[in-house]
């Protein structure tokens, strides 16, 4: 795997792990549909 790719899998997961510490389910990762596609998909679990 090139650098850029590792740095890209190691930068989403801190995103992933802050937005869980803040209270976020994560709902997909690397979610696709047609052309497009979305790093994180995920949904508040509290309010």
């Amino acid at each position: 795997m090139a650098a850029h790719n590792e740095l890209g899998k190691w930068g989403e997961q801190i995103a992933a792990d802050f937005l869980e510490s803040k209270g976020w389910y994560i709902r997909h990762r690397d979610w696709t549909y047609k052309h497009k596609d979305l790093d994180i998909v995920c949904i508040v679990t509290e309010i």
